[in-house]
């Protein structure tokens, strides 16, 4: 015996569309995200694609212990992010030279595998830099949470 399902629509399920919610209440949502998830939500509507790179989802980002692709890095942080969290990573070199100045004011690159001209690099694109973590000082990290 076989049995059929009613069909999923909006008379089935009356109440609020995701369409109909506001972007700021979307924008609440997606906050609560980790990346990854937030990456995947981006490819569902194309309103969710533009909602997903907003810049207020992107003040914090934090990557512990990645290995961060030539470039990554540079498109990370021209979405304007604050604080930047990549401690134990390994960080090749970003092609930052195509980009306008970061917002970013802290970066914690504790135990990160960076040579000298990748790092010089990077911070020559930072005015605004307040913290750079090196090492392992425990109350920077409070930014990246």
């Amino acid at each position: 015996m076989t049995r059929t399902l009613p069909k999923l629509n909006q008379e089935n399920f009356p109440g609020v569309s995701w369409d109909s919610l506001p972007d700021e209440l979307l924008l609440g949502i997606f906050s609560c995200l980790y990346l990854p998830e937030l990456l995947n939500i981006s490819s569902v509507y194309k309103r969710w694609c533009h909602l997903a790179f907003d810049e207020f989802l992107w003040q914090t980002v934090d990557l512990v212990g990645r290995n961060l692709y030539p470039d990554v890095v540079g498109r990370l942080l021209s979405r304007g992010v604050v604080a930047f969290c990549c401690p134990q990573s390994f960080m090749d070199q970003p092609l930052v030279e195509h980009f306008s100045p970061f917002r970013l004011q802290h970066l914690d690159l504790s135990s990160s595998v960076i040579n000298v001209s990748t790092l010089y690099g990077l911070l020559s694109h930072c005015c605004k830099l307040q913290n750079l973590s090196l090492g392992r000082p425990p109350a920077f990290r409070s930014h990246c949470q």
